[in-house]
């Protein structure tokens, strides 16, 4: 949740990235940014 906080873009406050149990997301890093792609 800190790292997507921090890097993903847009933007979204800590707790925007909490998911429960067994999910999470997929993601894309260009060294500067995380793009989210999908959550599951």
């Amino acid at each position: 949740m800190a790292i997507l906080e921090r890097f993903a873009q847009p933007h979204q406050d800590y707790y925007h990235w909490q998911v429960t149990n067994g999910h999470g997301f997929i993601t894309e890093f260009d060294g500067e940014k995380i793009t989210v792609t999908e959550k599951i």
